[in-house]
C-alpha cells in the first residue's frame, strides 16, 4: 500500500465543487502520465481543520472499480496558497467521523473513523470504530498508534 500513500502527492488539481451526501466536496481529476489510470478525487472541505499554517482533511478517490478509497491529507499554507505536503491511505469504503489536530509542534493528527469488520461485507456500512494518530515527519505522515 505504500504506493497508494504517496501516489496522489502534488499530482492532482481541484477544479470544481460537487454535492455528495448533502455536503460540498472540491472535485478534481488525477491521471497517470501514461493515461492508464483516470481517477476522480473529492476533497472533503467539511472535515478540514487548521492549526497555524497546517490544514488537515480527507479526500476520497474513485475510479472504474468498485472501491472508494479514503486518504488523510495535509496542506501547508503559504501566502494565501496551499501546498499539498502529503497524503496517506486510510481505507476502502470507510466512514471518516472526525479529524483533529492534537499538537502543532510536532504536528499530530487524530482521525476517527469506522471500518468494516473481518466478516462485514463491503456492501454493508462500516461498523467498527477505529482511531489513529499520525505525526508529520519530513513531510510524511507516520502512524503513532
Amino acid at each position: 500500500m505504500a504506493s497508494q500513500s504517496t501516489r496522489y502527492n502534488r499530482e492532482y488539481s481541484l477544479k470544481s465543487i460537487k454535492q455528495l451526501q448533502q455536503h460540498p466536496y472540491l472535485m478534481g481529476e488525477y491521471q497517470t502520465p501514461d493515461g492508464t489510470d483516470n481517477t476522480t478525487i473529492y476533497l472533503d472541505v467539511n472535515q478540514a481543520v487548521q492549526q497555524g499554517k497546517y490544514i488537515a482533511t480527507s479526500f476520497v478517490t474513485t475510479n472504474s472499480g468498485s472501491g472508494t478509497f479514503y486518504y488523510l491529507s495535509v496542506f501547508e499554507q503559504h501566502n494565501k496558497k496551499l501546498d499539498n505536503l502529503t497524503n496517506i491511505f486510510i481505507g476502502d469504503r470507510i466512514n471518516i467521523e472526525k479529524i483533529t489536530i492534537v499538537s502543532n509542534n510536532p504536528l499530530m493528527i487524530k482521525i476517527d473513523y469506522k471500518t468494516h469488520g473481518e466478516n462485514t461485507p463491503y456492501a454493508l456500512p462500516a461498523d467498527v470504530a477505529k482511531s489513529q494518530i499520525y505525526q508529520l515527519k519530513d513531510n510524511q505522515l507516520v502512524l503513532q498508534q
